[in-house]
């Protein structure tokens, strides 16, 4: 009876261990199906799925029509000029299928910027054509309506250095005025040539002592004049660390051909650093002298680049953008705050003896002696 009890019980544990058994392969086959569930879904509708793939293979396709149909109307729009003529690109866009939120006649300005079913499509006056789902952000040009005097100049286009200058004249406008007195007056007219074009960053920059503005940058690919003067934010200093310079040492009281040599007019500065470059390799002056102004390697290396030397009027056109503009007018202004100099060389020779010379301690021009030895360089460039 013992016996029969004991197998009895043996048999129960074994079937209770069974049915334990069976369970856990359940509940282990029912995680292994939901996780491939998961793979399978996320492998269909996750962000690199298959759903997703085959909407971003539509969309690209999508795309690329859109980009070859404005494309087939830029490349017609073109005139014998070279340039698009906006009024038959509006008309031959409007025959594009799904085409939306064009302007109404051509006197719209380029970026133009129209949709074709959901997608936003962009054109530029190059004929670049871009079209994206989402809307691009436009950038915002300079208008020829508003001087940009006092914007710094991002001159080589990398945002990354910051900007190489600071605008002190806008040839889009004539302008006039006079530093301080009367013999610092300056004037330039508008330029009546077709002007480059320009973008005006969203962000401010600095350089200019604790100065801030936007920076204006030229846009590529488009000819046209330079429109701005601009001056660099710092002093040109040689290889061997010196900021100082003579004009031409040995000139003095030999600078006979002055008037004809160097002018004080705005805009004269590359000329007349140029003219002085030649005469100073020629000896035409006298020797060649250590510290001279125009025997400067560095200088020289920046003249390759499009730099010169500010003449005199460029200088007072300078200076009034600093006290009118940049310092609100105060003529009590320390020019030091802005990163400047007390003397700074112009490229205007006097007369015979003498070179004009910008004094950023009372803020104004005036000569001294070609021998003389405490004047910095800072240059000057357009763009």
């Amino acid at each position: 009876m013992l016996e029969k009890t004991k197998q009895k019980t043996k048999q129960k544990n074994v079937c209770t261990r069974n049915k334990g058994i069976t369970l856990i392969a359940l509940v282990i086959t029912i995680i292994v199906l939901l996780i491939l569930a998961g793979v399978s879904i996320y492998t269909i509708l996750g962000d690199n799925g298959v759903v997703n793939k085959a909407n971003e293979a539509k969309q690209a396709d999508e795309i690329s029509n859109i980009e070859d149909a404005v494309n087939d109307k830029v490349i017609t729009s073109f005139s014998s000029t070279g340039e698009i003529n906006k009024s038959k690109l509006l008309n031959k866009l409007n025959e594009i299928p799904g085409v939306s939120e064009l302007p109404e006649d051509d006197s719209y300005s380029f970026p133009l910027l129209f949709k074709v079913n959901e997608y936003y499509a962009k054109v530029d006056e190059l004929g670049n054509v871009e079209v994206s789902i989402e809307k691009p952000q436009m950038p915002v040009y300079a208008s020829e309506d508003t001087s940009y005097v006092g914007y710094y100049a991002d001159l080589d286009g990398n945002a990354s250095n910051g900007p190489e200058g600071i605008i002190y004249a806008d040839l889009a406008h004539d302008n006039s005025g006079e530093w301080h007195y009367s013999y610092n007056n300056f004037s330039y007219k508008k330029e009546n040539a077709k002007l480059k074009k320009y973008t005006v960053g969203e962000d401010v920059a600095g350089g200019f002592g604790s100065y801030s503005a936007p920076v204006i940058k030229a846009v590529d690919g488009i000819d046209g004049t330079d429109r701005f003067y601009v001056m660099a934010l710092e002093d040109l200093v040689s290889i061997n660390g010196n900021s100082y310079y003579y004009w031409y040492y040995n000139g003095k009281d030999k600078m006979n051909d002055y008037a004809t040599t160097t002018y004080t007019e705005f805009g004269k500065g590359k000329v007349n650093t140029n003219n002085m470059l030649s005469k100073y390799n020629s000896t035409s002056y006298g020797d060649r002298y250590t510290s001279d102004l125009w025997g400067s390697e560095e200088l020289k290396s920046n003249v390759n680049e499009g730099w010169f030397v500010p003449s005199k009027d460029e200088w007072s056109a300078f200076g009034y953008m600093v006290e009118n503009i940049v310092g609100n007018e105060s003529y009590s202004l320390y020019y030091s705050d802005f990163g400047l100099g007390v003397y700074y060389w112009s490229s205007s020779q006097y007369d015979s003896s003498n070179a004009w010379f910008a004094n950023f301690d009372g803020g104004y021009m005036n000569y001294k002696y070609v021998t003389d030895y405490d004047e910095v360089i800072r240059l000057s460039t357009t763009f």
